[in-house]
């Protein structure tokens, strides 16, 4: 039955989703802003060409990591304003 060809989804986290993206200081690489916006398109670029060539698993998996990236660098900005405010406030 054509149901049985349907590869099962692999619902284990990964080990960089595994990493509380919450917690900035818990990684051990410094990660700049540019260098967050550069994955972050490049996961977008992956996930449209997935989705071009029908591959929606591959697009759903660009997809958490475009949606990681974006909460990392949210976080990593409203740290950063955070910094300044008490600097300057």
């Amino acid at each position: 039955m054509w149901l049985e060809k349907i590869p099962p989804i692999d619902r284990q986290p990964s080990q960089s989703a595994a990493v509380d993206s919450t917690d900035v200081s818990s990684t051990d690489v410094s990660v700049t802003v540019a260098e967050l916006k550069n994955q972050r398109a490049t996961a977008i670029q992956k996930m449209v060409a997935s989705i071009a060539t029908h591959d929606f698993i591959s697009a759903r998996r660009y997809s958490y990591e475009e949606t990681r990236l974006a909460n990392l660098l949210q976080n990593l900005q409203n740290e950063k304003s955070v910094g300044q405010c008490e600097i300057f406030c």
